[in-house]
């Protein structure tokens, strides 16, 4: 099996946020992830094969974020893996209870 997967057009097969995170949730427990978001993922996103794990992600649509947004987030333990246009995608592991998602505001 390949240690690597390109998967194209992920955000026209996902619009609705939840179905992303829900959707990067599932190849992370098939052992798929990704190391870092960029602009053009949600045109093109590289996986690589790594060992499953139980991650909870949360697309966060920030089009002006503050200047303490990411370092606020990750001192509760949140990676904050990238942008792409004005969303941001980060991940924490986790055992258990699925960790709450937060936003500044909502999506509707």
């Amino acid at each position: 099996m390949s240690g690597t997967m390109v998967v194209l057009f992920p955000a026209l097969r996902h619009v609705v946020p939840s179905d992303y995170e829900a959707w990067f949730e599932q190849m992370a427990t098939e052992g798929w992830h990704i190391d870092t978001i960029k602009q053009w993922d949600s045109v093109f996103i590289k996986f690589h094969r790594g060992i499953p794990k139980q991650y909870r992600f949360v697309y966060d649509p920030q089009v002006s974020p503050r200047k303490d947004y990411i370092p606020f987030y990750e001192q509760f333990r949140w990676e904050h893996l990238g942008c792409m246009a004005s969303a941001h995608i980060w991940r924490t592991e986790y055992d258990g209870e699925r960790p709450q998602a937060f936003s500044d505001r909502k999506v509707w």
